[in-house]
């Protein structure tokens, strides 16, 4: 039934969403493996498991076309009908994009979810991650231009979103979601442990300083966020997880059929 409806407007579209109470029935444990992701700029969503989810960015062209629609918008009179039409052009521009970057991560969260039973995310700050470089008039900041396409890049994959998706899908199908602390997981080898801030040698490059444990930075970075939602196991074991969630939930089957009988 019915409740609320909320009436949105996005450029010259617009859109209701109905609110409605349904009766759902609770979903069946997802039996899936576990699996960390770790979410990046340069690739927006690894997983322990070594696959890499490419989302769509905004590329150069389209900065500077959106920069260019901004530009005609500011150079109309104030006011103006031809001022509308130009803001308008410019937000509708806007919207594609920000569609484009929504249902990709859609179709990434949805199947993150169906597939996996426990999802181990980075429990990310993004508004203390986002924050200007530019300092003040006494004190101005340093590498802005470096830090504004920074914060551009980290915006535009949207991790807080991504979260958000990922939360609620686990509960419609049957999977969990725990969020661990991001500190050090880049720099901790997911082998012998030993944490290092050169142990990172480049941006896709991990080199253990004391076992020589070499591996993709990414990939070594999802394997530790794992290890941290499962502290009881290696990095390596989501396969196992995935196994005694399967024979607890097969153990507590049985012995509800046993009860009814």
């Amino acid at each position: 039934m019915p409740k609320t409806a909320t009436v949105s407007r996005e450029a010259d579209c617009w859109y209701v969403s109905v609110q409605c109470e349904l009766d759902v029935c609770e979903p069946r444990p997802n039996l899936g493996p576990a699996v960390g992701i770790d979410l990046g700029i340069a690739k927006p969503i690894v997983m322990s498991t070594g696959q890499v989810i490419h989302l769509p960015r905004t590329g150069e062209k389209e900065r500077h076309k959106l920069a260019t629609l901004q530009r005609k918008v500011a150079r109309k009179t104030k006011g103006s009908r031809n001022q509308a039409k130009a803001r308008m052009t410019a937000a509708r521009f806007q919207a594609r994009l920000a569609r484009r970057r929504k249902d990709a991560a859609h179709k990434a969260t949805t199947m993150i979810a169906k597939s996996h039973g426990l999802i181990v995310v980075e429990d990310l700050k993004v508004r203390n991650m986002t924050v200007s470089a530019a300092g003040t008039v006494d004190e101005p900041g340093r590498n802005v231009a470096a830090k504004t396409g920074l914060n551009r890049s980290m915006l535009d994959v949207a991790p807080y979103q991504i979260r958000q998706m990922l939360e609620y899908k686990a509960s419609w199908y049957g999977s969990r979601v725990i969020a661990v602390n991001p500190a050090y997981t880049s720099q901790k080898c997911s082998v012998c442990g030993h944490v290092h801030k050169d142990n990172r040698v480049s941006q896709s490059v991990f080199i253990c300083k004391s076992c020589g444990h070499m591996d993709n930075a990414d990939f070594n970075a999802a394997k530790n966020i794992l290890a941290g939602g499962i502290p009881d196991m290696a990095c390596g074991s989501s396969r196992i997880a995935g196994r005694k969630q399967e024979r607890s939930v097969v153990k507590r089957r049985s012995s509800a059929l046993q009860g009814r009988g």
